[in-house]
């Protein structure tokens, strides 16, 4: 065997079936994936894989240990740990050096992984940054109500409180008062919650993403696309959505920029990244967050139809150093993946919105059905899945702010 590519997963989906990364690289592809993945894959995924691999937990000695057993011997001539998950990058990077493989190293990745990293290595570039401190456990047992003020102080009402390494923002949290902030802080320092956190400064506005392709450390293709709301709204009960801008838009002109430069002081790895900027009112772009895989959803879909680009394809392929030739084809369209949430109560209707673009939607609710409780994070199955395209602007900006501020369905008193 001269090519073995082994693909972790543990939170994050691949959308792709991943049978041409197989047959481009001329590589045999081995899957390594938590249960709670394993068990969504699909028969064409499936197919895709020489071997699957569900370890009971994917801590990293463990898995260490596992693939040195399992992994065949002699060593293929090029053997690859790759992922599009932020949980999965550290692992890959002590899979590479255990086993004395290529891999790109743990201090190249971390950026990506850890959000304070991140921050710490823009803090020289010139971009605004929210204000931001790692919280403290031990600070906190030390002087509970004391170590609060500070973070008060530092930081300012409101506040978010975020882990760390974590995605779709799970365990996010808006803090409005000092007395908010002692309940959380209190509950973030119990041994039940294993999280670290860090606590920002909470920034409002449009929240726009900078997707990007990466080889040989230069960007080979972007885009800008902007986010309907926040997604720590969609547990507030508010759609989440994200549609692509055209090029030649003021802003995707503006955030693009501001991308190129975060870039260049993170030097990321080869292969798909997915950064988070906010706009706020009066025109000031402040960094987010950022992580070394393609966006989540289904923009790989969008992106297929709107540039000719499979972004999850191109991630592996330039993440495992094949000579790929990434070549956009865009269509003119402009495309968008809009889902909406869940309320509790029993549906009394459901009121779809009159788009005029092209679009399709999958709707997960029926009138009659009980919800028994509301959407807590954007992981969780949502209510409706819009599928909208449009080379009319004004149309497609039409729908836009529909889907923006729309409930799906009504329910009994």
């Amino acid at each position: 065997m001269k090519k073995l590519y082994v693909i972790l997963i543990n939170d994050n989906v691949i959308r792709s079936g991943l049978a041409d990364l197989g047959r481009l690289a001329d590589a045999e592809l081995w899957l390594v994936s938590s249960p709670h993945y394993a068990r969504r894959l699909t028969d064409e995924q499936r197919a895709a894989y020489a071997r699957i691999v569900v370890p009971d937990d994917m801590e990293t000695t463990d898995l260490v240990a596992l693939l040195d057993r399992e992994l065949p011997r002699p060593r293929p001539e090029q053997l690859r740990f790759l992922t599009n998950d932020e949980s999965c990058e550290l692992i890959c990077a002590r899979l590479a050096e255990h086993l004395g493989t290529a891999g790109w190293p743990a201090a190249r990745l971390l950026p990506f992984v850890d959000k304070m990293a991140s921050k710490a290595a823009l803090a020289g570039s010139g971009l605004r940054l929210p204000r931001h401190l790692r919280f403290d456990r031990d600070r906190h047992a030390a002087d509970p109500r004391g170590y609060c003020e500070r973070i008060a102080a530092e930081i300012g009402f409101p506040m978010v409180v975020k882990p760390v390494d974590r995605y779709a923002s799970m365990d996010v949290r808006r803090l409005d008062g000092p007395a908010a902030l002692r309940a959380w802080a209190s509950w973030a320092s119990s041994p039940k919650d294993r999280n670290s956190y860090e606590v920002d400064e909470f920034v409002s506005g449009t929240l726009y993403n900078f997707d990007a392709l990466v080889q040989d450390g230069r960007v080979v293709w972007s885009n800008v696309c902007a986010n309907l709301n926040p997604c720590m709204e969609f547990a507030a009960g508010r759609s989440l959505g994200v549609w692509t801008l055209p090029a030649d838009d003021p802003t995707a002109v503006r955030v693009s920029g501001f991308g190129h430069r975060a870039l260049a002081a993170l030097r990321p790895p080869d292969g798909g990244v997915h950064m988070e900027v906010f706009g706020t009112p009066d025109g000031e772009l402040v960094f987010l967050e950022v992580a070394a895989r393609p966006p989540g959803g289904e923009m790989r879909a969008v992106y297929l139809r709107t540039h000719g680009v499979d972004i999850d394809l191109a991630h592996y392929l330039l993440r495992a150093g094949e000579p790929y030739d990434v070549r956009a084809r865009p269509t003119g369209e402009l495309g968008a993946w809009v889902i909406t949430p869940r309320h509790a109560g029993r549906v009394s209707a459901v009121d779809l919105p009159a788009l005029r673009s092209e679009h399709t939607v999958q709707v997960h609710v029926s009138v009659g059905e009980t919800v028994a409780r509301a959407s807590a994070h954007i992981v969780e199955p949502p209510s409706a899945v819009f599928m909208v395209y449009g080379a009319d602007r004004a149309a497609f900006g039409h729908d836009m702010d529909l889907l923006r501020d729309l409930t799906l369905y009504r329910v009994e008193p």
